[in-house]
């Protein structure tokens, strides 16, 4: 029996499930939005006419019935609503285009540990999305609503400075003591954490061998990798946390799986015999904007300053994470900063990046671009962010970051924001 034959055909069904089930989908909503339109070109006359804002001042007078449905009124329903058009029209387009471009947006490589050679895996920095393959499911008392990567579940993200290594040595390969997906996944599915040995520095721990073999099966026959090589991996992984709130990773602060996540560290803590993991040295800051006796403008100047203070000295350490955010509610950030130092030169860098979701509309991440504050900044290949890197004692920073604030993200002398900085000082 060729089990590599096997492994291949069995890929390949997945393959033709999948798209046969997304084609199925596809003809359905083809047929569904042409229907639409007429109505898709009577909304743009109307907003481009200028009758949206005349019914939205009545509306602001209350010349309409309060009890009256009227989402088209919204502040953003029917401009975002056209900017999701104008997205969708032009994906549509480049699929249609350049259906075999290398620059295709994702840049993600498929590792399917059942049929892949490992060496296909560089040894390069990258980060990386696990799924769950098209015919697994997770068990039905993890109770998750997943989001999804290439049609299917995504449970976990995570970069790393050699991929193959990662992937396939800790992943795929080690016992659990170097991998957290496999302590979580194995905790999940009711196994005991043993120690795998004691240091000075605390215990470290693993599963019996049964449970590791079990356990290595089960995640070759379940779950898929993508991977994609970068020296930006750490910043990627951050945006994925964002848009694919990946269960499995304990930093994830999205609401939506606090409570699955909250389990999970329950059942990852509680085989620990009271020992606890050396925990690595962090160094958290939050600062509340505008500073008492500052102007929004003076205690930006503050925030930036000490984003930059706090760029580690050392090359081997983590590097600084800072969000400039407003108050109210669990807001994604305005604007994402990231610090370190060059590798090769020993300067101290710092980037600054904006989401496309801070815009709205990708119309307007254009006009920013060309206006004089977004001159600076250039959009990222995954076309969903801005990014400007700079020195980290660049005297424009802050001056540039109060004209984005106030002149495109609505952000007001009055606005009350807050500043978190992070940073790690544990080894890769």
């Amino acid at each position: 029996m060729d089990i590599t034959r096997i492994a291949r055909l069995r890929k390949l069904e997945e393959d033709f499930n999948l798209v046969r089930e997304v084609i199925d989908t596809l003809q359905d909503a083809v047929e569904d939005y042409d229907a639409v339109q007429r109505r898709i070109k009577r909304l743009t006359e109307y907003q481009e006419s200028g009758e949206w804002l005349k019914d939205f001042e009545a509306d602001e007078r209350g010349e309409f019935p309060k009890d009256m449905p009227r989402g088209v009124l919204s502040e953003d329903g029917l401009d975002n609503l056209l900017s999701d058009i104008a997205s969708v029209r032009a994906r549509i387009a480049a699929l249609v285009e350049e259906p075999d471009d290398e620059n295709w947006e994702t840049k993600y490589q498929e590792y399917d540990p059942l049929v892949d050679s490992p060496e296909s895996i560089p040894e390069k920095p990258g980060s990386l999305i696990v799924v769950l393959r098209y015919m697994s499911s997770c068990p039905e008392t993890w109770n998750l609503n997943l989001r999804e990567f290439e049609g299917q579940d995504v449970l976990f993200v995570g970069d790393t400075k050699n991929l193959r290594q990662r992937i396939v040595g800790n992943h795929f390969r080690s016992n659990s003591a170097l991998s957290s997906l496999r302590i979580s996944l194995g905790c999940l599915h009711g196994m005991h954490q043993i120690p795998r040995d004691k240091t000075p520095g605390g215990v470290h721990f693993k599963f019996s061998s049964w449970d590791e073999k079990w356990l290595t099966k089960w995640m070759k026959e379940n779950l898929l990798v993508y991977y994609t090589e970068s020296p930006y991996y750490d910043r990627i992984t951050k945006l994925n946390l964002l848009t694919l709130n990946p269960p499995l990773n304990l930093e994830n602060t999205s609401a939506d799986t606090e409570e699955f996540r909250t389990k999970l560290s329950v059942l990852r803590s509680q085989h620990y015999d009271g020992t606890e993991r050396k925990k690595a040295k962090r160094k958290d800051t939050v600062m509340r904007l505008p500073i008492a006796g500052k102007d929004l403008s003076a205690s930006i100047h503050e925030a930036i300053a000490e984003m930059s203070d706090c760029i580690p000295d050392k090359l081997d350490v983590a590097f600084v994470h800072g969000d400039i955010c407003k108050t109210r509610g669990e807001e994604l950030p305005l604007i994402m900063f990231f610090g370190c130092k060059d590798f090769e030169t020993g300067a101290k860098r710092l980037s600054v990046t904006i989401c496309s979701f801070v815009f709205k509309t990708r119309k307007k991440m254009i006009e920013f671009l060309a206006s004089e504050e977004g001159s600076v900044f250039k959009e990222n290949d995954d076309k969903k962010s801005v990014t400007w890197n700079t020195p980290a004692d660049d005297p424009k920073v802050a001056d540039t970051v109060v004209a984005i604030l106030k002149n495109y993200l609505g952000v007001k002398e009055t606005t009350k924001l807050v500043v978190k900085v992070k940073t790690d000082v544990m080894r890769y």
